[in-house]
């Protein structure tokens, strides 16, 4: 009776549904699925926080860049600096923070053959696009 409960318990809490509770199920069939269900919600549960995890890290480096962009605009807002003055400052940062990635650049790149090293840099530094930090500023 009290397996019966517990697997009746397991089903509802993980929203599996319970309707097929009956006499026909034998004491190991129901151990089996409490135990599967289980190791379903731990799955599930793992899974879910790892993409909580990876999605807050990218939150947090996005806010970390939007929050130095506004400290950058309220300091030279502040300094009263000049237009063109500003669009350089914010090229050479906006420059700065494309290059930077989370990888040792060099690290990997000097782990490649030479022929492959020299294209991979070229192309990293040939891709731009229209600039977040530019437009950010003005």
């Amino acid at each position: 009776m009290y397996l019966i409960a517990l697997y009746w318990s397991l089903q509802t809490l993980t929203s599996v549904g319970y309707g097929d509770i009956g006499g026909d199920q034998t004491t190991y069939e129901v151990y089996a699925a409490c135990f599967a269900i289980y190791v379903g919600t731990i799955a599930f549960g793992w899974i879910i926080g790892n993409v909580t995890a990876i999605v807050m890290e990218e939150d947090r480096v996005t806010f970390t860049v939007q929050q130095k962009i506004s400290e950058l605009s309220s300091y030279m807002q502040q300094r009263q600096l000049s237009r063109p003055l500003r669009k350089r400052i914010a090229q050479f940062y906006d420059t700065k923070w494309k290059a930077s990635t989370v990888f040792d650049e060099a690290a990997v790149l000097l782990e490649l053959p030479s022929c492959v090293s020299a294209t991979a840099h070229s192309f990293a530094r040939a891709r731009g696009s229209s600039s977040y930090i530019t437009r950010s500023l003005f």
